[in-house]
């Protein structure tokens, strides 16, 4: 499953990023707790000492200057963290961002908002070759973006599949929501290809 995480600058001055990202274990912590607020799960650092020897020496690293209201987003695959036998129900995952390289940049930890997943039991998972809940909302996330839907980090995420399709729902529709909407948009793509079927937005 793809999150992507954004970082943005709120104040007036420069802030410079450490431009990279991986491994991931680096630089996000994930937590995961149910919608009882149960914890599941909290990871912590676990980096090789050849990995931070090889972020330590700054003359190799890359930077990335974000200027007043200027942001930048990267995608985490969070599938590398969560469980894969999740029973059904809904989840709360939040990533803690931890910088401790490079040079004249930001040093420090970041929280994000929470995203909310909901996993679905459903007969329909043992179709043969079917891709993956998670790459299912990897794809449907990037087929919103493309399409100029604004996909909030705060927004519950909803898979369900059929025999076909995956359904995946994307939450908190607009003020101005059409009476009887409950979402901000529906992304159906093939069960086996992961083609874009079709995207409904709640106008």
């Amino acid at each position: 499953m793809g999150i992507r995480v954004e970082f943005s600058n709120e104040g007036i001055k420069e802030i410079c990023l450490l431009r990279v990202f991986k491994p991931t274990a680096a630089f996000f912590d994930v937590a995961l707790k149910s919608s009882t607020g149960q914890e599941i799960l909290t990871t912590k650092p676990v980096v090789s000492e050849a990995i931070q020897a090889k972020l330590r020496n700054s003359k190799n690293l890359n930077y990335l200057d974000l200027q007043s209201d200027e942001a930048f987003s990267v995608q985490i695959n969070a599938s590398e963290f969560i469980p894969r036998d999740l029973q059904e129900g809904s989840y709360r995952i939040t990533l803690t961002y931890h910088n401790e390289y490079g040079e004249n940049c930001f040093k420090g930890t970041k929280v994000t908002e929470g995203v909310w997943l909901k996993i679905v039991d459903d007969p329909a998972d043992d179709v043969e070759g079917s891709i993956s809940q998670e790459k299912a909302i990897e794809l449907a996330n990037s087929a919103a973006i493309a399409a100029k839907i604004k996909i909030n980090s705060e927004d519950k995420v909803v898979a369900r599949n059929t025999a076909k399709q995956w359904i995946i729902t994307f939450g908190s529709p607009p003020a101005n929501k059409v009476p009887g909407a409950d979402f901000k948009a529906k992304v159906y793509l093939d069960r086996l290809t992961g083609h874009i079927d079709q995207i409904e937005i709640s106008a």
